[in-house]
């Protein structure tokens, strides 16, 4: 009767360690190039006024970055995206001030723009380099 108890128990945590394997949490975010690179999201406020939130990412360096509480499978159903900026640190908005969404390249200068699926990440196994 023992045996049967661990066994199953056993089967259940190999169970639950396969699911894991197939829920991603991070995205790899490589940065290749010469420069330092800020990787920026768009928020929007209750006015519809959009700001770039941006981590910095040094030459040569890689960031995980967790989008998502739960998993990026569970989080992107298959219509929606998420997008990410690769932002030059020298023209960056000036934190907590929001300004129409259309001036986003205005206010921030825009190195790189990913509009990215559920499958586009799992295509590029979850991982984004910057050249």
């Amino acid at each position: 009767m023992k045996q049967m108890i661990l066994v199953t128990i056993f089967s259940m945590l190999l169970s639950l360690n396969s699911c894991k394997r197939n829920n991603h949490y991070v995205i790899h975010i490589k940065n290749n190039s010469i420069d330092n690179i800020l990787l920026g999201r768009k928020f929007t406020n209750s006015d519809g006024n959009c700001i770039m939130n941006g981590l910095n990412i040094e030459s040569g360096e890689s960031f995980e970055f967790r989008p998502f509480k739960s998993s990026i499978e569970k989080s992107l159903s298959n219509s929606s995206t998420i997008e990410l900026y690769i932002i030059d640190p020298t023209l960056y908005n000036s934190p907590n001030h929001f300004y129409p969404c259309d001036s986003i390249e205005i206010k921030n200068n825009v190195l790189k723009h990913y509009i990215l699926t559920k499958d586009d990440l799992k295509q590029s196994d979850f991982t984004i380099i910057y050249q």
